[in-house]
């Protein structure tokens, strides 16, 4: 069950992760886009 449950946060850390860094991404495109390139 402990196993199942810290399967489950880290599927839900990984993608609020991944959404907090997408968004971040196209936030700072939106305000600068020649950033990365």
């Amino acid at each position: 069950m402990s196993f199942l449950f810290s399967n489950v946060l880290d599927i839900h850390v990984s993608i609020f992760i991944l959404c907090f860094i997408s968004l971040k991404h196209t936030g700072l495109n939106n305000i600068s886009p020649n950033y990365y390139w």
